[in-house]
Parts: C-alpha cells; sequence; structure tokens
C-alpha cells in the first residue's frame, strides 16, 4: 500500500512538473513597454478561447545579454508554446537563434533592417521556426527610390547596431534574381545622436556636388523629425533642396513643421491602410504602428494556440543541454502558425518558408504644400511600386503669387503695345499686362513644373513690406495672413524675414550702388574772357592805359632828346627836326606793350625812359596775373566734382540721399555696420526721413538734383541706361544681396 502511494505520488509530482505551470506563451520587451504590453496582453487573454493559455511578459535588456538569455531559459523551464520578441535588434537575434537551436516557434517584431540573406538561407529547406511580423520596409524604400523616383544616388543614415549595407546586398541579389539590376548608388552612414547626424550632413553630404540632395533616414520617427527640424534650421543648409524618404512606419506621430514651411520634400510609407482600422487605433491605447504590430503579433499567436494548445502540450526544456533539448511538438507548432489564417490591424498576416512576412501593400504617403500626408502610390512585395496621379484638393488650387512690381523686374503695359514680346494679362484690368523677368520667369515656372501660377501686384502694393508695431505690410504681410502664396521680385534675403518666411535657392545676385545726378557745365559765354578779372579792375586798367598814354606823350613831346632830325636817304628831302612820339604813336607804343606785340619805336630821353620801365613792370604784373586766372577759370569745371566716392555723400549735407521704404537689405546693412561713413548715412537717412516710397520716385528726385539713391544695381542701371541720360554711378557697390522666392510658411 505504501509503495503504491509513492508511486501515485511521484506520477503527481511528474505531471505537475510538466503540466501544472500551464500552456503559456513569452513575451520578451523592453523595459519601459512592459506594462503597457501586459495590458495588451490582457485585453487579448479575455479573448482568447482557452482560459488556461497564459501570458507572461518578460523585460529584455538593451545591454545585457546574459540577463536576457536567463530569461529565456526561464521560460522555458517554465514550459511555452511560443515565444514572442518585441524588443531591440539584438534581443530579436538571441530569440531567433533559441528558436532554431530548440525548436520553440517565435514570432518578433524585428527592426525593419533586420536582414540576413546568410541567416534566412541557413533556414531549413521546410520552413522557419521564427516569424517576423514586420514588413521588409527597407525593400519598399529601396524600389520605390531606384524604380519609382529614378534616383542614382542617395545616402543612408542609420543608428541600428546592424550593418544596413547587409540588407542592401539582399536588395540587389533579389533585383539581379529577377533580371532587375539596381541603378542606385547608396552610401550608409551610422550615427548615435541627432547632433552626430547634422555635423556629419553637413560637413560631408553637402560636399557632394548634387542637388537635391536624397536621404534614407533609417531611424525612429521621432529622431527623424528632430534630426529634420535641427538640420533645416542649421545656416550650412539654408536655400538648399533635400529629399528625405522614412523607413520608419511611424510617421504620423512626428511633426514636421521645419519640413513643410520649405520647398524640401519628404515620402512616408503606412501600413494602416483600412480608414476604420484607423479610427480604432486612435481611439485605443494604440499610437503607432509599432504598438500595432505588437498587438497583431501577441493576438495573432494567442488565437492559433489558444484552440490547439492541448494538441501541443509544452514541457520543462533546459537551454543548456548538450546535446540541445530539442522540443518535439515544435515543427507540430510552426506548421499550425504556417498555415494559420489571422487578419489583424496591420493586414492579414501571411508567411513564407523563410518566415518573412508576405502579401502585403504599403501605402506611399507625400507631403503636400498644405502640410499633411497624401497617398501618391502603392508598394506591393508582389508587384512593386505603383504611383497614383491622383491630387488632393489643394494640389488642384493655383498657387497666389505676388510680384513686387520695378523696373525691368515687373512693369505693366497696355496689354495691345507692340513694343514687348511676351505679356501676362492682370487679373484686376484686363486692358493691362505684365511684362519683364518676372512675368517670364513666373510663366517658365510654371511651365516646368505643371503648377497653376496666379501672378498678381499684391492688395497693397508697398513693395516689400516694413514691420511696424509687430505686423508685417506689403508682399510678406500678405503671406503672413496667407492672402499669397509666393512672393517674387528683387525681394532679399535677410535675417528679419527668414525668421518668419522661408525663402528658395536665390535665384539672382545683386550689388547696391548710388544714383546720382550729372553735374551740369554752364555753357561758356563768347566774353569769357573777362571773366577772369572784375569789372572795377577792367576799368583800372582802361584808365591805366589812358593815363599812361597820356603821360608818355607829353614827356616824349617835352624832353628835347626825343627831337631829333629825321633819317633820309636823300639829304635835299630831309624835313629838318621830327618827333617819334605824337598821339597816334604813343597810343600805339602803350597798346603794343601791354599785348606784348613791341613797338616800333623806343624811348630816347631818360624821362621817357623811366616812365616806359613804369609801364613795363605794370604790363608784367598784370598779364601774368591775367594768364593764371583765365588758365584756372577755365580748367575750374573739369577739375572739380563735389560727389566722388561714398565717403564724399556722407560727409556733405546738402545733398540728401536715401533707399525704398520697406528695404531690409539695405536698412540691415546699415543697422549692423560699423563703419563710420555708414553709421554717419544710416542716422542722416533716419533722421531726415529720406527714404521713398517706389524706384520711380526716387529716380524723379534724383533727375529733380540734390538727392541721391541707394537701391539694387539692376534698378540703377536701368535708371542710368535710359534718356535723358542726365545721371551717373558714384563709387564702388556698398554690399551685395541675393533675390530669393519667399513662401508662405504654415502654421
Amino acid at each position: 500500500m505504501l509503495i503504491r502511494c509513492i508511486i501515485t505520488l511521484s506520477l503527481c509530482l511528474i505531471w505537475c512538473w510538466n503540466h501544472g505551470h500551464g500552456e503559456r506563451i513569452s513575451i520578451f520587451t523592453e523595459k519601459n513597454q512592459v506594462s503597457k504590453i501586459a495590458s495588451v496582453s490582457a485585453k487579448i487573454h479575455q479573448k482568447t478561447l482557452k482560459s488556461d493559455l497564459q501570458i507572461d511578459v518578460s523585460p529584455f535588456s538593451d545591454s545585457d545579454l546574459f540577463y536576457n538569455a536567463h530569461a529565456v531559459c526561464k521560460a522555458f523551464r517554465n514550459g511555452t508554446l511560443a515565444l514572442i520578441g518585441l524588443a531591440d535588434a539584438e534581443s530579436s537575434n538571441q530569440l531567433r537563434w533559441y528558436s532554431r537551436a530548440l525548436h520553440i516557434p517565435s514570432v518578433i517584431r524585428s527592426s525593419h533592417t533586420q536582414i540576413s540573406y546568410a541567416d534566412t538561407l541557413a533556414d531549413p529547406p521546410h520552413g522557419s521556426y521564427h516569424f517576423d511580423i514586420h514588413p521588409q520596409t527597407i525593400f519598399a524604400v529601396l524600389d520605390i527610390i531606384s524604380h519609382g523616383y529614378n534616383w542614382t544616388e542617395a545616402f543612408y543614415i542609420t543608428d541600428t547596431n546592424t550593418k544596413s549595407d547587409q540588407a542592401w546586398e539582399v536588395y540587389v541579389k533579389h533585383a539581379k534574381a529577377n533580371s532587375n539590376p539596381s541603378r542606385l548608388y547608396a552610401t550608409f552612414y551610422q550615427i548615435h545622436s541627432v547632433a552626430h547626424a547634422v555635423d556629419y550632413i553637413t560637413s560631408t553630404v553637402l560636399r557632394v556636388p548634387i542637388q537635391p540632395w536624397h536621404m534614407i533616414l533609417d531611424l525612429p520617427a521621432q529622431m527623424s523629425v528632430r534630426l529634420i527640424n535641427e538640420f533645416l534650421n542649421s545656416i550650412a543648409v539654408r536655400e538648399r533642396y533635400f529629399h528625405f524618404i522614412l523607413v520608419s512606419l511611424d510617421f504620423e506621430v512626428a511633426n514636421f513643421q521645419t519640413l513643410y514651411s520649405t520647398y524640401n520634400n519628404l515620402t512616408a510609407l503606412s501600413m494602416i491602410q483600412d480608414a476604420e482600422t484607423q479610427k480604432t487605433i486612435r481611439g485605443s491605447n494604440i499610437a503607432t504602428t509599432e504598438d500595432a504590430l505588437a498587438f497583431d503579433a501577441i493576438s495573432f499567436v494567442a488565437t492559433a494556440l489558444s484552440a490547439n494548445a492541448s494538441l501541443l502540450p509544452s514541457r520543462s526544456i533546459n537551454c543548456t543541454a548538450t546535446p540541445f533539448d530539442v522540443w518535439e511538438n515544435g515543427d507540430a507548432t510552426r506548421q499550425l502558425l504556417q498555415n494559420y489564417q489571422y487578419t489583424g490591424l496591420t493586414g492579414k498576416l501571411e508567411f513564407d518558408k523563410f518566415g518573412n512576412r508576405k502579401n502585403y501593400k504599403l501605402d506611399i504617403m507625400e507631403m503636400n504644400k498644405g502640410g499633411r500626408f497624401v497617398k501618391k502610390g502603392i508598394w506591393s512585395d508582389v508587384s512593386g511600386t505603383q504611383f497614383q496621379n491622383s491630387k488632393d484638393e489643394s494640389d488642384n488650387l493655383p498657387l497666389r503669387v505676388i510680384g513686387i512690381t520695378a523696373p525691368r523686374f515687373l512693369m505693366t503695359v497696355p496689354c495691345n503695345s507692340t513694343e514687348y514680346e511676351n505679356k501676362t494679362p492682370t487679373p484686376s484690368h484686363p486692358a493691362e499686362c505684365f511684362v519683364g523677368y518676372i512675368a517670364d520667369f513666373v510663366r517658365e515656372l510654371g511651365a516646368v513644373t505643371n503648377l497653376s501660377l496666379k501672378l498678381h501686384t499684391g492688395k497693397t502694393k508697398s513693395y516689400y513690406g516694413s514691420k511696424i508695431n509687430g505686423s508685417w505690410t506689403g508682399a510678406i504681410g500678405e503671406i503672413l495672413r496667407k492672402e499669397a502664396d509666393l512672393a517674387i521680385g528683387d525681394l532679399s534675403v535677410t535675417s528679419d524675414r527668414a525668421a518668419v518666411v522661408d525663402f528658395t535657392i536665390p535665384f539672382l545676385h545683386d550689388d547696391y550702388l548710388v544714383l546720382m545726378k550729372k553735374e551740369q557745365q554752364e555753357p561758356q559765354d563768347i566774353f569769357s574772357f573777362l571773366l577772369p578779372f572784375s569789372r572795377n579792375l577792367w576799368l583800372a586798367i582802361i584808365l591805366a592805359i589812358l593815363g599812361t598814354y597820356v603821360v608818355i606823350f607829353f614827356v616824349g613831346r617835352i624832353g628835347p632828346s626825343e627831337w631829333h632830325h629825321a633819317e633820309h636817304p636823300d639829304p635835299d628831302e630831309a624835313e629838318g627836326v621830327t618827333n617819334e612820339f605824337t598821339s597816334e604813336e604813343s597810343l600805339w607804343f602803350t597798346l603794343a606793350t601791354l599785348l606784348q606785340q613791341g613797338p616800333n619805336i623806343g624811348p630816347r630821353s631818360m624821362a621817357t625812359k623811366i616812365a616806359v620801365a613804369a609801364w613795363f613792370v605794370w604790363v608784367l604784373i598784370i598779364s601774368q596775373t591775367y594768364t593764371a586766372n583765365l588758365a584756372a577759370f577755365l580748367t575750374i569745371n573739369r577739375l572739380t566734382s563735389p560727389i566722388q566716392s561714398i565717403r564724399d555723400l556722407a560727409i556733405q549735407t546738402d545733398i540728401r540721399y536715401g533707399t525704398l521704404t520697406g528695404d531690409h537689405a539695405a536698412a540691415n546693412f546699415f543697422a549692423n555696420s560699423d563703419v563710420d561713413t555708414y553709421i554717419r548715412m544710416r542716422i542722416f537717412m533716419i533722421q531726415y526721413n529720406t527714404a521713398v516710397k517706389n524706384v520711380q520716385e526716387g529716380v524723379t528726385k534724383v533727375r529733380e538734383g540734390n538727392f541721391a539713391f541707394i537701391s539694387q544695381k539692376t534698378v540703377i542701371d536701368y535708371a542710368n541706361s535710359g534718356p535723358p541720360c542726365d545721371t551717373r554711378i558714384v563709387g564702388l557697390p556698398l554690399f551685395a544681396t541675393d533675390y530669393a522666392i519667399a513662401k508662405t510658411v504654415k502654421p
């Protein structure tokens, strides 16, 4: 009797050891996800058909693999039907190894790049013991960019510990096996932080002379959005164009505000395609696609095994035994999961013989100009990439473009004018048309991009606009108030404007010059030779000539030495005594010596010689003085010009100078300059309020005189080259600026 009781008790203990714990499913996840997964598992457990099927949730360490091995072995000792891995890449690899070695099926939500071509070939031909519920999005991304977008070069950035180039090797082999060799060259780079990624892109990627830059971000969604936002806010990438593609399926939980407020593009993938499923997810504790995959993994295993667990009894397994303690029911359990039909939140779950998910579709989503993601196509692991031509309602609306009017840039002329060939009708006045560089630019831009662009001059017509009491007016103000989408013209990129709107890559480089009126020379008068001396001096000279004439005449007549016998060849015809200083000869002698022509007679007496010598000295002084003054007078207009440089303009106060109202490029230049000349000019312009409302007013004030207009080179050259050709450019360019298209910013 005692022996029978001992035998019965031993059998009971053995049964309790093998079956006392009940059939169970072991789930391994990150420590911070244990409570969340446990809550999901509890809800699923309530729906299972077999009440004694237990679901255990255990934490996995992201660094201690020995701890993870101990947790897995503990689950084996307790007896388990299947493993579910929801942890990181290394943990998933551990479960793969145990599953393959001990023949215990596992369902894994691996990383999207956890693909190893060698591992798939190592699985037995009849099937795999591990099933990967996560779609292989890396294949979808590579197929989309190489066959959908036709990229030939791209940068692949990842933070995973696995080598992403293994996925690339799988893709290349897969492409060659299907007679479709890949044309894409990818550069792989692994990062450990957002700052590291930004530093790598700005220092390495931007050196590559291609644009747009193609970036594949194999990162978590939140990390991707931080990288993009910080990257696009850095100065190094301003006015650059990028096309980002996200490998993560959780793009909807991220805020890409910085991205959609620029002209950069973003493509993402979506697995939750059914609208009703999306509504269910939003109303539950499932926030991301990764959560939905975890829910499907647990629900798939639980529902598949709940009705069949009695046919597949579990037992305690020693994971450290040599040789391996293989579970005898593992192959049957694997076949059960392989053939089980289940449709979850992420669609129908089907697996190939390697345990990879198959027959699934991913929506190709692109961010539109309104900041919303719209469906642009579908990728399938069977048919590949298929883009659709449908557009959302915001794509059908024309872009409202403000054209800033300025000579040569944008002007209005009658539509029946024959002076210009290409004319664009204005929306407000059918009889008027736009002409100029901006009109041609907008027309070509619409033709190239297939966009509908509506050009107008804005409501306020106040050029660029000014910031008054914290609010912007003009073109910038209309963009901020969403009354326009684009502003095109001689609109400079400044820090103030870049803080409120976004700019494209500059389409024109320009300098700032100063325009002034030419100095007008007075016409030369026929009596201008009299100008070197004043009227009183000329009167004194005339009196001196007459006085000298009288003195020489009387001295010559009185002095006896001036009387002499006239020399004659025939003595019989000699007339006797004569005097050469007659009244006529005395006057001629005075004038001849004054004009330095040399007289025909000369004095004989001492008194006459003294009078003549005094006259000679006076004539010498007067003639030299006149000659010097005449030369100076004739050349003074050519040698002197009041304004020759910017410094000359700054140090004087007679001539006013100013810029356009709202010209922030010029305002920022003068405000931020520490050069004394420019500081003085800024104070002068503010003190006298010399700003003009438009270019035409500035040019008109220049031609009226005593005003200098500071503006862009294109505007100054146009005004300076036109009639009546009475202006000139002063000095060298003050500074340079770039023109770009301003774009509306979404909140």
